[in-house]
């Protein structure tokens, strides 16, 4: 008997042995080259999973798999609404968006989803792929494409405490149901649809940026809300000049007005007093030069080392010119940690992922990921950008119903070419429930061409 449990348990090391060895296999060794998404292999592998669904906060849904024969097609009931979500699946054409970056978990190849799609994957036996719930609001979604209109450009809504995204819309787009018969035609398109500018497009910030030159001018008390400046409509600075939008001109302004007249030459005199160094600093400490971890692929907004700026420069980084580059899903963050005392929640777009059977095999757990501003300080930025809405440049925005946070921007692109349109800001400023950030590209005036699309998207969040 002693010799034959021997025998016994030799066998069953061994199995567990050869069970441990495909696992550290699978997971160490084959799943980057299996997972990439030009691995056409691969592709063609997957086109008889039945990958898992993709569903909006509220039900719906926005991808899915039909049987056909022995084979699963990949459908997109949104189409292009939702397609800088979800991106496509496609066995010639590859991944983009959640099927790419959530591949295993919607194919069940992720061996920790699922016991029993590990041992099903073991015995080569096909299973069902997991499903995403998303944080997006479909309602919103369709709001903020419609909102768009024939515009380029990016919109982003998030709710600020939790780091959720509630709406996330890129123009111009795509639909994923033909990215394989349009292939030619959407990947040559001048316009690049394929371009997610929600995450990955880098544009100059203009005025938006001037959230941060107050930040910083507050918290390393350089300045104060009521601080006097000169405002002329052009500045000169090291040789070169700073001008105002269309060159207006006061005798003098404090902090909080040039803040709501969003004047340039003011935030280029409160950047030249700040210095470099501490202005960078204070960029950083809000995002810019870190890549952001984040569901979807993301550029890292930029601005220039302090080290390498002259005074021209300086003055035109504080007002969110020059060299800086930011995203608009980094600056819904900017307002977001205006909104939550100056706490950066981080964001996402994947609220659990569910097995076939409805069991919760991941779930997000949301978190701050850094501290741009003291809580008193952030707060006296929301109070000026409460101002921006009430009589400033942002009053088209302004309601009865609600009070809103905001700030405009018009940045410039230096080519003759009208300004990149911008705002961005939060709602109910005493409580908020949602950050929002509207960029149009070559439209002009923030408040007279992004603002008026918040409300509407705004008022349909509240």
């Amino acid at each position: 008997m002693d010799r034959q449990l021997k025998v016994i348990f030799r066998i069953m090391s061994l199995v567990v042995a050869m069970l441990i060895s495909v696992l550290v296999f699978r997971q160490a060794l084959s799943d980057d080259l299996a997972m990439h998404p030009g691995n056409q292999r691969e592709l063609l592998a997957e086109y008889s999973i039945n990958r898992g669904s993709i569903f909006t906060i509220d039900g719906k849904v926005m991808a899915e798999s039909i049987a056909d024969g022995d084979v699963y097609k990949r459908e997109y009931p949104m189409e292009k609404i939702a397609s800088s979500v979800s991106g496509y699946w496609d066995p010639i054409r590859g991944r983009s968006g959640l099927e790419a970056s959530f591949n295993e978990w919607l194919t069940g190849k992720n061996q920790f989803a699922n016991l029993d799609d590990w041992f099903s994957t073991l015995i080569n036996q096909k299973t069902r792929g997991n499903d995403l719930t998303l944080t997006i609001d479909s309602n919103l979604q369709e709001t903020a494409w419609e909102s768009l209109g024939d515009n380029k450009g990016a919109i982003v809504v998030i709710d600020p405490k939790s780091g959720a995204i509630k709406a996330l819309v890129s123009k111009p787009s795509y639909d994923p149901n033909t990215i394989n018969e349009l292939w030619k035609d959407i990947s040559t398109d001048d316009d690049s649809p394929l371009l997610n500018r929600a995450t990955l497009g880098l544009y100059p910030p203009g005025s938006t940026f001037k959230i941060i030159t107050a930040g910083a001018g507050l918290a390393l008390d350089v300045v104060e809300p009521d601080t006097k400046f000169k405002s002329p409509g052009e500045l000169s600075v090291g040789g070169g000049t700073v001008e105002n939008y269309a060159g207006t001109s006061n005798r003098s302004l404090t902090v909080e007005k040039a803040f709501t007249l969003s004047s340039n030459t003011v935030f280029a005199q409160i950047g030249l007093e700040l210095g470099a160094e501490n202005l960078v600093r204070i960029a950083r400490d809000f995002g810019f030069d870190n890549k952001l971890d984040f569901d979807l692929p993301t550029s890292k907004s930029t601005i220039p080392d302090p080290q390498n700026m002259d005074e021209v420069m300086l003055a035109w980084s504080a007002v969110g010119q020059g060299e800086t580059l930011v995203t608009p899903l980094h600056m819904v963050l900017i307002a977001s940690a205006i909104a939550n005392g100056g706490d950066i929640p981080k964001p996402y777009l994947v609220e659990d992922v569910r097995n076939y059977q409805g069991g919760i095999v991941m779930k997000h757990k949301p978190r701050m990921i850094g501290k741009a501003l003291d809580s008193d300080i952030a707060d006296e930025v929301k109070n000026m950008m409460v101002k921006v809405v009430e009589n400033g440049t942002a009053q088209r925005i302004w309601t009865p119903n609600y009070e809103i946070a905001g700030k405009t921007g018009s940045a410039e692109i230096f080519d003759d070419k009208p300004a990149h349109a911008w705002f961005t800001g939060f709602a109910p400023a005493d409580d908020p429930k949602i950050a929002i950030v509207v960029l149009v590209e070559e439209k002009g005036l923030g408040g007279k061409i992004a603002a008026p699309i918040a409300k509407d998207i705004i008022s349909e969040a509240l």
